[in-house]
């Protein structure tokens, strides 16, 4: 069985290289429009054409720009082949072309998503927050903000000079005498976290105890928000009710 399958290979080798030597060399090809080939060898027949190879390199050449005399020493085409190979090419090249379009749309896509999340989380605000109401699409929250701090320490050189060294870091400024809504932000009632959050256009619509409708700044939680042991102190200038009751489609 595999002395078989050697001959048949042997035979597909050697016809390969009988079809190939029966194909014509030039050694110059002049096209109908006049432009010259040098050193030619014909490496394959086409439907449409052939593919040659030169002392510049490769080429395709549709049959109708050979000369009648060549065209009939390769044995004749057919127009009518010739014209489906080319409609297929031109549809294969279209569907390429189309998913080439569509996977860089997919990246510049995906690029945009990169670049605007890297933003967000560039500009979104640090902030403790104290859980007041949490809900399915987010939470009505007590929140400090942290705000940077800048120090300077003064102290005399070997030289008796002064030097002056500033040092800033992050510390938790006083609480926001309004509550805020944190849109993807859902934990029990009570906790405090650290958050960073980016601001929303729009406000969030609650509905208060005692039946009164207001709005309040709404924020969207970026990242992973995590526990803290510190929470913001409740404002002596803004006196709130227990709970808020969110509206319908205020969110």
């Amino acid at each position: 069985m595999k002395s078989t399958s050697a001959i048949s290979f042997f035979l597909s080798v050697i016809s390969a290289f009988c079809l190939a030597e029966d194909l014509p060399k030039f050694d110059k090809l002049t096209l109908k429009n006049g432009h010259e080939y040098e050193k030619v060898k014909v490496t394959s027949k086409n439907p449409d054409g052939i593919t040659i190879m030169h002392d510049a390199g490769l080429a395709r050449i549709k049959y109708e720009q050979l000369p009648d005399a060549i065209v009939a020493q390769l044995g004749g085409f057919d127009p009518d082949a010739a014209a489906k190979a080319r409609a297929a090419a031109d549809a294969k090249e279209s569907a390429t072309q189309a998913e080439l379009n569509r996977l860089e749309k997919i990246n510049g896509d995906e690029k945009l998503r990169s670049d605007t999340a890297k933003k967000r989380e560039t500009d979104a605000k640090p902030a403790i927050v104290r859980i007041i109401q949490s809900s399915g699409s987010g939470s009505v929250c007590d929140v400090a903000w942290f705000t940077t701090d800048t120090t300077e320490d003064r102290r005399k050189d070997a030289l008796g000079r002064t030097v002056t060294t500033a040092r800033t870091e992050r510390v938790l400024g006083s609480q926001q005498p309004h509550p805020i809504f944190i849109l993807g932000l859902s934990a029990d009632d009570g906790i405090c976290l650290g958050v960073k959050l980016t601001a929303q256009k729009t406000r969030h619509q609650v509905t208060y105890e005692n039946g009164e409708r207001g709005s309040i700044n709404s924020y969207v939680l970026e990242g992973k928000a995590v526990a803290s042991t510190v929470g913001p102190t409740r404002a002596s200038t803004y006196r709130r009710p227990t709970t808020y009751l969110q509206s319908v489609g205020g969110g």
